[in-house]
């Protein structure tokens, strides 16, 4: 009954409303009442009072007077995708759609959903499944969901949380924090501990505005640190703190195309293995003379190199760091071949820089890659286009 409807019929039957007997009273005003209905899920009170047998007949009647595609709407309206599809089918189109948007669909895609999400886990953790979590926590990070997947839970990890810095926080040595795929935005990144953290899935980026400082001993695996958005002119990517170690494997820096942006700044006494990794940048790796290693293999370099920038003005001939750098490729994009030392020594910033040569440190095997694609070798350090 619409408000006009009552309002009228308050005004003609002030105390008698409801115990009015004319069958035609009732009649109009529900006509007057359905003239204003205007889709169907405004008819449903009036529709449930009605006996299904005769909403069945005029059901029936709609049907036997529609044409092929009025059929094919009502019907493809009124059943479920779990009888339209096979479950093989089902399974298959859920595989390509996320792991948890999907489940609110029916009863049997949840079911479907959640198989899909444990063969996803098996898969993704199987490297990582021998790991003592009654002595060691894992950590993961995922901002999609707010709680665990039962083989998760069942394995002992914790989470889910969504923040790797604040994570860190609460991070003892041994621990180790597991990143899925996407882009995640961190505050300030600082490893206190000797812990690992690992991206788990083909894409795992991590945006921060901060340089992550490394304090300890750490492990990184199969991540693309995006530092391009520095405050400043100035930035480094990942700092390694005097004595710290760093190892990295299968991962990717990347900072602006500025003066002193640096993908790694290895400080005194720290140890560096680098391997399978790219740099995207002004420099990619700048050694200090006092650290104690480096190890760079096979590795990518774009417009970017390895340099020992050497503030101090030790000797050419004094105990400097160790460094063995072998089957990398340097990039040299845009720069000239005359000014371009991809494994260098300088005495300062505002300084040359000098070529390294390989009778002081282990270089073999890497290349160049030049303007229009041409191939150089590194011999001594020097470039020479290969035919």
């Amino acid at each position: 009954m619409t408000s006009n409807s009552s309002s009228k019929l308050r005004d003609l039957y002030p105390c008698t409303m409801l115990r009015h007997n004319s069958l035609h009273f009732y009649q109009n005003l529900l006509q007057e009442s359905v003239e204003t209905k205007e889709c169907i899920h405004d008819l449903i009170a009036i529709l449930r009072v009605i006996p299904v047998t005769r909403v069945k007949d005029f059901v029936k009647q709609e049907i036997n007077g529609s044409d092929l595609q009025f059929c094919r709407k009502m019907y493809y309206a009124q059943t479920s995708f779990d009888e339209i599809f096979s479950s093989d089918i089902i399974q298959s189109i859920l595989a390509f759609g996320g792991l948890y948007h999907t489940k609110a669909v029916s009863t049997k895609w949840e079911q479907y959903s959640e198989q899909n999400e444990q063969n996803h886990l098996e898969k993704l953790y199987k490297e990582y499944l021998h790991y003592d979590q009654n002595i060691n926590k894992t950590y993961i990070i995922d901002a999609n969901r707010t709680k665990l997947h039962k083989m998760e839970i069942e394995l002992g990890y914790k989470g889910p949380l969504r923040d790797i810095g604040l994570t860190l926080g609460i991070c003892k040595s041994g621990d180790r924090i597991l990143v899925p795929d996407g882009v995640h935005d961190s505050s300030q990144i600082t490893i206190n501990s000797a812990i690992q953290l690992i991206g788990v899935g083909a894409a795992v980026t991590i945006k921060s505005p901060f340089k992550i400082i490394i304090q300890k001993k750490c492990y990184i695996r199969n991540i693309s640190f995006d530092c391009s958005g520095f405050l400043g002119s100035d930035g480094v990517g990942v700092v390694v703190k005097d004595n710290a170690t760093l190892s990295m494997e299968n991962c990717a820096v990347s900072v602006k195309f500025c003066d002193h942006h640096l993908g790694i700044w290895a400080m005194n006494g720290s140890h560096l293995n680098v391997e399978n990794c790219t740099f995207v940048g002004c420099y990619g790796i700048d050694l200090s003379p006092f650290a104690k290693e480096a190890n760079i293999n096979n590795c990518t370099f774009k417009c970017c190199g390895i340099k020992i920038t050497d503030q101090y003005e030790v000797a050419v001939n004094g105990e400097m760091v160790q460094l063995k750098c072998t089957k990398n490729m340097f990039d040299i994009g845009i720069y000239s071949l005359d000014d371009f030392h991809p494994i260098a020594y300088s005495r300062d910033p505002g300084y040359d820089d000098y070529s390294l040569r390989s009778d002081r440190y282990t270089l073999k095997y890497n290349l160049a890659k030049g303007t229009f694609q041409k191939l150089y070798a590194l011999k001594d350090n020097l470039l020479y286009e290969l035919k």
